[in-house]
């Protein structure tokens, strides 16, 4: 599912952030490993830090009380439940803990979402 929207925010988002200089690492499209490995990366880069910020948008699937981020390469043909959006999405807690700055962290999560029906 492309979402050129949500892309050209990120990228809006990115050199508004860039041109008030901060680091700036962008994952339009990106695949769930790639993006845990740029959450993780982070994560010990933003320790070093005063402030992070962290701008992900695209689209997301809540199940339960759990909001995931879908990547580029997820199976849009298999199920989205727990353990599919466990295994091949991206919980939004993990982008939130991902955040870790001496003073300050922020976390935008601007995507749409699809809501599990019960």
């Amino acid at each position: 599912m492309t979402l050129k929207g949500a892309a050209w925010d990120e990228l809006r988002i990115s050199a508004m952030l860039a041109r008030h200089g901060f680091s700036v690492a962008q994952g339009v499209g990106s695949s769930r490993q790639a993006i845990l490995c740029t959450l993780d990366e982070f994560s010990k880069v933003s320790s070093n830090s005063d402030i992070s910020i962290i701008y992900a948008t695209g689209h997301g699937y809540e199940a339960g009380n759990n909001v995931y981020l879908i990547p580029g390469d997820y199976p849009m043909n298999n199920a989205f439940g727990a353990t599919e959006l466990n295994q091949d999405a991206v919980n939004i807690s993990k982008i939130v803990s991902s955040c870790s700055a001496k003073n300050m962290n922020l976390v935008f999560f601007a995507g749409c979402r699809t809501k599990a029906e019960d």
